[in-house]
């Protein structure tokens, strides 16, 4: 018990933000981004993912407002090619077919998480010209993103750098689980109205 309460005492916010991190990050620090003495806590790829879908779920409720027709066949490769290019230049990576640096995994990540957001935007707006805005949470994390940029300069870089990221991170998580959400509640209602349209005519 006494070893367990030392522990805890002992964690540093840069020690709980890595912890945390780590359920969705390998934190490889062979390929980690160094700043000075510390490293991001998340590989390029994993921050490319992460930044690629939250710059992408910006422009895309704030200046396109636009979704991509996911009944064309076309559309439904590039948005596929999209999310699996991060995947794909990790297998090339793993077979010597091409060589992998920060830069390469950074882009492709961006890119990935990029398709990612498409895709769900487009599948969870799917009805033509959607009303579009963001939530109450949407606009507390970003302003505290926007926030954090501000004032980075002021302050040690690393020290605001961390919290960002989290933020970024469960922003990002909140965005995918409240998505799925309304994908499925959606197609339930759909559904039920489906069924009761049925039953009427009968």
């Amino acid at each position: 018990m006494d070893y367990l309460l030392n522990t805890v005492t002992n964690l540093s916010l840069e020690k709980i933000i890595y912890q945390l991190l780590g359920f969705i990050c390998h934190q490889d620090k062979s390929i980690l981004i160094a700043i000075s003495e510390n490293f991001i806590p998340l590989c390029p790829r994993c921050l490319g993912l992460h930044i690629g879908f939250f710059l992408t779920l910006v422009f895309l409720n704030r200046i396109i407002k636009r979704n991509v027709d996911l009944d064309k066949p076309i559309n439904h490769f590039v948005i596929i090619f999209l999310i699996s290019i991060a995947g794909i230049h990790w297998i090339f990576g793993a077979l010597d077919l091409m060589e992998m640096n920060s830069l390469s995994r950074f882009i492709t990540g961006f890119i990935s998480g990029s398709g990612l957001y498409v895709f769900l935007y487009s599948l969870k707006n799917k009805a033509p010209k959607p009303k579009l805005s963001f939530s109450n949470r949407d606009k507390i994390i970003i302003s505290c993103l926007l926030m954090v940029l501000l004032y980075s300069g002021s302050i040690n870089s690393y020290e605001i750098l961390l919290p960002a990221i989290l933020i970024l991170v469960v922003f990002n998580v909140s965005s995918v689980i409240n998505s799925l959400l309304s994908i499925i509640i959606k197609n339930n209602r759909h559904h039920y109205l489906f069924h009761l349209n049925k039953e009427v005519k009968s």
